[in-house]
């Protein structure tokens, strides 16, 4: 009877942990719909705003000036954002072409000029730095072998007699 007890008590804490494991994440997923939702609110809103529904109209300078300073403050978050955004934008440009900058000077103090040059130097460095350049020298010395021993023999078809094709040959 009391292993009964603790099988039924053990059980009963199985549950209540795997419960509370679903609350958190149930509750998690509702921060985050809500989240997502008021950011849709927000920009809605915005859009309304600036380009959708018609002015009401509003008798109270109070309230007018209430959704003039809305509006101002909804451009001003937005241009912000996109000020952020552009500004990331631009470090990320600056940071590559710093690098395509630094790696076309030091291929161009090994001795390559021209754009090809460039371009075989860099493929032989990748292929360097991943190990595969022992099986791309083999393959393409297998690959020329193969196409140099071979020839091209023309055998008389059905459509020619055999006659017509020596005398093409």
């Amino acid at each position: 009877m009391a292993t009964q007890k603790q099988k039924e008590k053990k059980k009963k804490e199985r549950e209540k942990v795997a419960k509370e494991r679903v609350m958190r994440r149930r509750e998690q997923l509702r921060k985050e719909r809500k989240i997502v939702a008021e950011e849709k609110r927000k920009d809605q809103e915005a859009h309304d705003i600036v380009h959708g529904r018609p002015q009401p109209i509003l008798k109270d300078p109070a309230a007018i000036a209430q959704r003039e300073a809305a509006q101002a403050r909804i451009v001003s978050e937005k241009l912000k954002k996109n000020l952020e955004i552009l500004e990331a934008l631009e470090r990320e440009y600056d940071a590559e072409q710093a690098t395509r900058a630094e790696m076309n000077t030091k291929l161009e103090s090994e001795g390559h000029t021209t754009m090809r040059e460039k371009m075989d130097a860099l493929h032989k460095k990748a292929l360097a730095m991943t190990g595969k350049a022992e099986e791309l020298a083999q393959a393409t010395a297998e690959y020329a072998a193969q196409h140099n021993e071979e020839e091209i023999v023309v055998e008389p078809t059905e459509c020619v007699p055999a006659q017509e094709s020596e005398k093409i040959n």
